[in-house]
C-alpha cells in the first residue's frame, strides 16, 4: 500500500509489508522468484553483494527489493572496492553473517584432499558463517569485529554515494551472553596463532555477542555518528523446534536492546529483522504448524520490521538443545521445482498476505 507523503510517512518504515525470502534457489530455479513477487514478496536476499537470477537485471521485481549483504569482514574493511557500488545500490546493507556462532566452511573429505575444518564431520556440506574463516568476526571487540566494522562503514561513507540503511550483522544465538562470552573476548590473533582455529570451535558459539559489540562501537567513529547509531535494524536468525523458542529469543533481543528498539538514552530507533528463520524438521506438516504459530505473532509484533523465511530444497540438520536431529536433513521449500508454490509456499504467502493469496499470485 503506498501512503501520501505525511508526518506518518515520515516515520514509517519503507516497506510496509514485512514479508521476505532467505534463499539460494532464484539462481537453479528461475521462475521461482517470479513466483515470489506475484504472491506478496517483498523482499529477497542470498547472502551475496547481488541477485543471482537470470531473469531480472537490477535489484528489483516487480514491488520487491534485493538486500545485499556484506557477508564477512576483514581487518583492512572491503578489500575488493570494486564492491562497493553494488553494497550500496538498495535501500538496506545487511552486515556479516552469524559472526557469533562459529560455522566454517564444511565439505565432503574426499573432495579437498583428506583434511577437515575443526568442528566438521568431513562427510556433510555447510556454508561458513562469517565466523568461520575470519577471526575479526568472532571477537566482537574494540581490536576485532569492532574495529572491522569501522573500517567497512568508513570505506563506505567515503565512496560519496546516497548510503542505504544499515542492518546490523546477523545474529544466530541469543541475546544474554555466558561463560562462552567470556572465552569469546579472550579469543586473539597470538591465541590463534598458537592453538589454530580449534580455540575457536571449541567455544562454538559467542552468545551475547551484539551486547559487546554495542560497547565497544558506541566509542567508534562512522562519519558524524558513532558506528553502532549507524544502524537502523537489529536482525537475527532463529531455527527451532518450536516456534515459541523464535519468540521468546525476539523478546529477549527486545528486552536486552530495550533503548535501542524504543529509541532512548541517545540511540537511534531500530527494528527488528529476524532474516533467517525455519523449523527444524523434514515433515511438512511440522513446518506449516511452526509457520502457523509463528507468522502472526511476526505480524503483529510493532518492534518487528521484516522477516524472511530460510527456503531451501534441503539443508543438513544440525545438534540444537543438546537435541540429535532425527532426519539428517531438514526441508523448508517455498517452492516446487518448476517455479510455482510448494503447500509451505501457499500457507506462508497466505499468513503474511492477511490470510489470503494477493490477487496476481498464480500459486
Amino acid at each position: 500500500m503506498i501512503f501520501a507523503i505525511s508526518v506518518l510517512a515520515l516515520i514509517t518504515p519503507i516497506l510496509t509489508s514485512k514479508c521476505g525470502v532467505a534463499t539460494n534457489q532464484f539462481f537453479d530455479c528461475a521462475d521461482c522468484i517470479l513466483t515470489a513477487a506475484d504472491c506478496g514478496m517483498k523482499f529477497w536476499w542470498n547472502w551475496d553483494i547481488a541477485p543471482t537470477d537470470y531473469l531480472i537485471s537490477g535489484i528489483t521485481i516487480k514491488d520487491a527489493e534485493f538486500i545485499p549483504m556484506l557477508w564477512g569482514p576483514d581487518n583492512q574493511g572491503i578489500t575488493n572496492t570494486s564492491e562497493i557500488p553494488s553494497l550500496l545500490k538498495g535501500t538496506y546493507l545487511m552486515g556479516f553473517n552469524e559472526p557469533d556462532h562459529y560455522g566454517p566452511p564444511c565439505w565432503n573429505e574426499k573432495d579437498v584432499g583428506g583434511w577437515v575444518y575443526d568442528g566438521c564431520d568431513g562427510h556433510s556440506y555447510s556454508a561458513a558463517a562469517s565466523s568461520g574463516t575470519w577471526l575479526p568476526a568472532f571477537n566482537p571487540t574494540k581490536g576485532y569485529a569492532a574495529q572491522a566494522w569501522a573500517t567497512t562503514i568508513n570505506q563506505l561513507l567515503a565512496a560519496g554515494l546516497k548510503m542505504p540503511k544499515i542492518v546490523s550483522p546477523a545474529m544466530a544465538g541469543p541475546a544474554k551472553g555466558g561463560d562462552a562470552l567470556q572465552k569469546c573476548l579472550l579469543v586473539t590473533n597470538a591465541s590463534v596463532a598458537a592453538q589454530g582455529e580449534k580455540i575457536i570451535s571449541d567455544i562454538g558459539n559467542c552468545d551475547g555477542w551484539l551486547a559487546e559489540f554495542k560497547k565497544a562501537t558506541l566509542a567508534m567513529h562512522c562519519g558524524s555518528a558513532n558506528c553502532w547509531d549507524i544502524i537502523d535494524h537489529i536482525q537475527i536468525h532463529c531455527y527451532a523446534y518450536k516456534a515459541s523458542e523464535c519468540t521468546n529469543k525476539i523478546e529477549e533481543y527486545i528486552e536486552v536492546f530495550k533503548e535501542d528498539f524504543q529509541g532512548l538514552n541517545g540511540r537511534t530507533k531500530k527494528y527488528l529483522w529476524l532474516t533467517e528463520v525455519a523449523g527444524a524438521s523434514d515433515k511438512l506438516a511440522f513446518q506449516i504448524s511452526f509457520m502457523q504459530d509463528l507468522v502472526p505473532y511476526l505480524e503483529s509484533k510493532a518492534e518487528i520490521f521484516h522477516y524472511s523465511w530460510f527456503s531451501e530444497w534441503a539443508f543438513d540438520s544440525f545438534e540444537m538443545d543438546d537435541i540429535t536431529p532425527k532426519a539428517p536433513t531438514w526441508r523448508s521449500s517455498l517452492f516446487n521445482p518448476f517455479g510455482d508454490l510448494s503447500l509451505l509456499g501457499k500457507e506462508y504467502f497466505k499468513l503474511c498476505n492477511g490470510g489470503t493469496l494477493p490477487s496476481g499470485c498464480n500459486a
